[in-house]
């Protein structure tokens, strides 16, 4: 079922505005795989921007059916690997959620 485009822009402007998303080049943890599963094969083998791209294309839909639940398992492994962007989308999505049950607690933990 296709997310609602009103929850996924709330979604989006949270992240933007909590964490300073300007695309790929304004991280340092930047990955450049494109496919989805490119992207989830370099997440697997430990990759943590790969991890976020993996998420970011689940989220949007980019050749791939719109996942937000698969974005975040995707986050989730990116922030278990270190990374700050990961961590902080996925508190996000605890925190309103959008792909995973609400949850404040874990939320906080993820960020």
């Amino acid at each position: 079922m296709p997310v609602p485009r009103r929850a996924r822009l709330v979604f989006l402007a949270a992240v933007s505005t909590t964490i300073g998303l300007h695309g790929a080049r304004g991280w340092a943890d930047a990955s450049t795989c494109r496919p989805a599963a490119e992207c989830e094969k370099l997440c697997t083998r430990g990759d943590a921007a790969a991890c976020v791209e993996a998420g970011n294309i689940q989220l949007d839909g980019r050749g791939v059916p719109q996942s937000p639940t698969r974005a975040v398992t995707f986050f989730r492994s990116g922030c278990d690997r270190g990374s700050a962007r990961a961590c902080a989308t996925l508190g996000l999505a605890y925190e309103t959620g959008f792909g995973a049950a609400r949850d404040y607690a874990r939320s906080a933990e993820a960020r």
